[in-house]
């Protein structure tokens, strides 16, 4: 616990013992607010209420628990209020909690104690159970404060590249090399939690570059206020628990116009005519969609097949992701139906241009 010794103010996190002395009252800098995960609590119901894994065992698989199905559904009747006001301010969120959420943290909490007094201790159920009633003000926190996550999902996610390659820091080579593939993460998470383009940022740290300031790389560090740093490329808006902002309406009509015109005035006239039509299907538009922040380039298909003649189905072709303000990526549809990227960091311009001039990125 020694990078948190220092430390004041929530953290979110499951039941482990080991952070218990973060929350004695007597501590020096004072007590850690702990908030519990609401994943956790829920992930021991869902295996015995999982009825499809059920389904897949043998007929000597123990029966599906009613008491742990009625607790998810409880469960994810609070998670679908917390979509709902995802990326909200701390005080929207506060409100809608206490109007919503609370009344079913009550009725959740009554009916559990309810269903525990008539368990015995041997019941798989009571297990799950106990592990939030003994608990409860903790799970319970996010209904006062809204800063405070239901889950802490988001720092599972973050840490999932790491547990991934935990063999891979095996052969690092040397304790010399494992320090320097440690800098190196620090770097790239310093840049993406201050909300700057490790790829732009990190070639100006290189003692090659000749952007890098005579002070050195460390001066030149996100977060420590050089002003240098703002020009950098962004990678997200943050929000107040970590979410991305996500495009503007301002910059999606302008991605959808600079789009529109790329199959108005270059695919339609260069392709459309010169896609051969097939016996049984043969397309008939080129056209663009978006997908939450992601523009396809998709052709449109017409059945010729009898049983569902004049159908249409849309065939992606290519798509351009937005990454930050004013930066995209661009995907390749491979035939084998999986997503490949083939270009980096574009302006839209830069964009446009290569997703005219790239043969790969055109229609068939």
């Amino acid at each position: 616990m020694r990078h948190l010794r220092n430390f004041t103010g929530i953290l979110q996190a499951d039941a482990y013992s080991g952070y218990n002395e973060l929350y004695d009252a007597s501590r020096a800098q004072g007590p850690i607010t702990p908030a519990h995960c609401w994943a956790h609590a829920r992930r021991q119901f869902f295996e015995l209420a999982d009825i499809a894994a059920n389904a897949r065992r043998d007929k000597n698989a123990a029966a599906i628990s009613p008491i742990a199905l009625e607790v998810v559904k409880r469960i994810d009747a609070l998670f679908d209020i917390e979509r709902g006001i995802n990326g909200q301010s701390a005080e929207e969120r506060l409100r809608v909690r206490k109007e919503q959420s609370a009344q079913l943290l009550m009725a959740l909490e009554a009916w559990l104690r309810e269903q525990r007094a008539r368990l015995s201790n041997s019941s798989a159920v009571a297990k799950p159970i106990d592990y939030m009633l003994r608990r409860w003000d903790r799970f319970a926190s996010f209904v006062d404060d809204g800063r405070i996550c239901l889950t802490n999902n988001a720092a599972e996610r973050a840490l999932r590249g790491f547990a991934l390659g935990r063999k891979s820091w095996l052969f690092a080579g040397s304790e010399r090399g494992a320090d320097r593939a440690a800098i190196m993460a620090t770097l790239i998470m310093t840049a993406k939690l201050n909300n700057v383009d490790p790829q732009a940022w990190l070639p100006m740290c290189s003692p090659a570059s000749t952007t890098t300031p005579a002070t050195g790389s460390m001066s030149f560090c996100p977060g420590t206020g050089v002003s240098s740093c703002q020009a950098m490329p962004k990678l997200h808006e943050l929000g107040g628990h970590m979410r991305s902002a996500g495009l503007s309406a301002a910059e999606k009509s302008a991605v959808t116009a600079a789009c529109q015109e790329l199959i108005d005035n270059f695919l339609k006239p260069s392709f459309l005519s010169a896609i051969r039509p097939t016996q049984f299907n043969y397309p008939v538009d080129i056209l663009g969609k978006w997908l939450g922040t992601k523009y396809r380039f998709v052709q449109r298909y017409r059945s010729g097949f009898p049983e569902n003649l004049g159908e249409e189905f849309d065939a992606p072709f290519a798509r351009l992701d937005w990454i930050s303000r004013n930066r995209f990526n661009i995907q390749w549809h491979r035939h084998t139906g999986a997503w490949f990227c083939l270009h980096r960091g574009l302006t839209l311009a830069e964009a446009i241009d290569t997703l005219r001039s790239d043969g790969l990125l055109h229609p068939n």
